[in-house]
């Protein structure tokens, strides 16, 4: 990628050398506004401005030149020397240096882009690198994550969510996410990152999913995922699968027992074909998706912010409460492998809510930290991680499903578990200066032994960490490997996540 040109001068009349072209064999006035020499007798279409004028007119004296005649066209004299011209509008190109690719090669800039993948989401983000320092060794902390799929189907513009207005407010950057409009981060990534682990941080989360299913069709509801739900009491929640008729992961998801409903909490773009197979299994599901907001309040000060901005207690983990007074309710839940609530409310109690916690002392914290904080942690991205398609057996999720209870999908997992699988998901620490991408490859002994999935700069441990589908030999801990990284083989250890 080229690098971006610098305007020489945008002032009217500016004249200099050319980066482009060579010297030229004697002086021309150019006018301001017009491109290349005028000749003698030439008729000009646009005169000059005054202040053009004046300043042409101290051009000729410096050069040398006869003054201007009255009539406004300008007559080139001759020099004994060459002088190089410029344009006003001249671009200059930066002068090649060697690099990496060769000699003259141009560098590559600090302001590329490239892509990543943010939080519990089958698509990714485009937003440019900007680079910080953390314990010695730079961080990529615009694009924390893995280099992740395409972001198919999203456009430049979506739908925000009901509290974008109060994210701008708070100089929010937002990036394109699933058809969302999202906050990527409100001052860093570092920071935000350093708040949840230390302190406390809040989500808006409000593009992930929002069903319903009444509490009558549990075992229809169980008979599509991969829990036994019949089985959930009320005010509890379970982590479990969605899958697909061959076995493969469709969709996480976490569902809450409500008492007289079950709320299903899919992945951000996947309320539609997650709800389609609950239909298909004779679930009357309710699609709240635009109806709700889920805020997410993470960090060890959890339990004090909570009490001071709702009075509330923290309702344990994996239990939910409903909230006084209106539609909603808190759950011990969270995606950042901190302690933390999240709340599922109706727009208009999630601004107030949003701005309690804030004034609690919450730091606003976008996408970006999510995906750092969730790959330190281990945990899986539904578009990395479950594309291409894998079983429970391969993403080592076994624990998620009871294989006790039937449902679909079932006997194509249990196929898959009796004839060992061919890949399987595990950590991978870089021992060297480096960040690992989705698809790098895996190496060890310079043959292809599997792929990275997920990786990033982990900003608490300050080196490269990854999860990566590996051949099940090699996927042993402390096993030696390489990774390649823009066509460097870096060297590397296999590390059960999770990494903190």
């Amino acid at each position: 990628m080229a690098l971006p040109y610098h305007r020489i001068n945008d002032r009217p009349g500016s004249t200099g050398p050319s980066m482009a072209a060579g010297p030229t064999t004697a002086p021309q006035i150019v006018k301001p506004r017009q491109r290349g020499p005028v000749d003698a007798g030439e008729p000009v279409g646009r005169q000059p401005s005054a202040w053009g004028l004046r300043r042409c007119r101290r051009l000729g004296r410096r050069l040398r030149l006869p003054p201007t005649p009255a009539s406004g066209r300008f007559e080139p004299a001759r020099s004994p020397l060459p002088v190089k011209r410029r344009s006003p509008c001249a671009k200059v190109q930066p002068r090649p240096r060697p690099g990496p690719s060769g000699p003259g090669s141009l560098p590559t800039p600090v302001s590329s882009f490239a892509t990543v993948s943010l939080f519990r989401g089958s698509a990714g983000v485009e937003a440019p690198l900007k680079r910080e320092r953390v314990q010695g060794k730079r961080l990529c902390a615009g694009l924390p994550s893995s280099a992740a799929v395409a972001n198919e189907g999203a456009s430049e513009t979506g739908p925000t969510t009901p509290l974008a207005a109060l994210h701008e407010d708070r100089g929010a950057k937002f990036t394109s996410f699933a058809g969302w409009q999202m906050p990527l981060q409100f001052t860093s990534i570092l920071d935000e990152h350093e708040a949840v682990r230390e302190r406390v941080g809040v989500f808006d989360v409000s593009h992930m999913g929002n069903l319903e299913v009444p509490d009558t069709q549990a075992e229809e509801l169980a008979s599509a995922l991969g829990a036994d739900v019949t089985e959930l009491a009320a005010e509890r929640a379970r982590y479990t699968l969605v899958l697909e008729d061959e076995g493969t992961i469709l969709d996480d998801v976490i569902v809450f027992h409500r008492g007289d409903r079950f709320h299903v909490v899919p992945n951000a773009g996947r309320n539609e074909v997650v709800g389609n197979r609950l239909e298909d299994q004779g679930c009357g599901v309710a699609d709240l998706t635009r109806d709700r907001c889920i805020l997410a309040l993470q960090g060890p000060e959890v339990h004090e912010t909570l009490e001071e901005a709702t009075g509330l207690e923290h309702p344990g983990r994996f239990r939910l409460t409903e909230l006084p007074e209106q539609e909603g309710f808190v759950s011990g839940t969270g995606y950042t492998g901190e302690e933390g609530v999240e709340f599922v409310v109706d727009p208009e109690h999630a601004k107030a809510l949003w701005s309690d916690l804030v004034d609690a002392g919450a730091d606003p914290a976008g996408l970006g930290a999510r995906d750092t904080l969730r790959l330190e942690k281990g945990f899986p991205l539904a578009g990395n991680e479950f594309d291409p398609p894998v079983t429970p057996v391969e993403a080592q999720m076994l624990w998620a499903i009871d294989l006790e209870h039937d449902f679909v999908g079932r006997s194509e997992v249990v196929t898959r578990r009796e004839a060992g699988p061919e890949r399987l998901l595990t950590g991978v620490k870089l021992q060297e200066k480096g960040i690992p991408r989705r698809d790098c490859p895996v190496l060890q002994d310079g043959d292809r032994v599997g792929r990275i999935s997920s990786g990033t700069m982990s900003p608490s441990l300050g080196v490269g960490i990854g999860l990566a589908y590996l051949e099940p030999e090699v996927a042993e801990e402390g096993t030696e490997i390489a990774v390649e990284v823009r066509e460097r083989e870096l060297s590397a250890l296999i590390e059960e996540a999770p990494f903190l």
